[in-house]
């Protein structure tokens, strides 16, 4: 049987897979556009993520902020779907900021001789 076959009246091919139904539409996805309310419906959901994939010494707002204004230094028009963009910008930026404090905690570690050294006496 071939593909076309399957597809029905408004081009959708609609097959199943182990008992799933699956939809598949020939259009291509819209852009998302982002407006006044599309950014305050978005900004709770960006400020949880934040919040979860942020490192403890970075604020949620901070890193949602950074995110929102990279957006729109790029320019939304060449961004298909902003969320999943955003997402990505404050996982990366995040990632970044792990590294920056890592790095800060290593260069103001004293070094090995100077540290405090405990030892244990093992009895028997």
């Amino acid at each position: 049987m071939s593909p076309a076959s399957n597809r029905s009246a408004d081009g959708r091919h609609a097959g199943t897979s182990s008992g799933v139904s699956v939809v598949v539409t020939d259009t291509e996805p819209a852009t998302e556009t982002l407006d006044d309310a599309a950014l305050l419906r978005l900004y709770p959901r960006l400020r949880r993520f934040a919040a979860v994939v942020a490192p403890i010494e970075v604020a949620p707002d901070d890193l949602v902020q950074e995110a929102l204004t990279r957006l729109f230094a790029r320019g939304t028009d060449d961004v298909m779907h902003v969320e999943a963009y955003l997402r990505q910008v404050m996982v990366r930026l995040s990632s970044n900021d792990r590294r920056r404090l890592g790095r800060g905690r290593r260069a103001f570690r004293p070094p090995r001789a100077q540290r405090r050294v405990r030892w244990r006496v093992r009895r028997r």
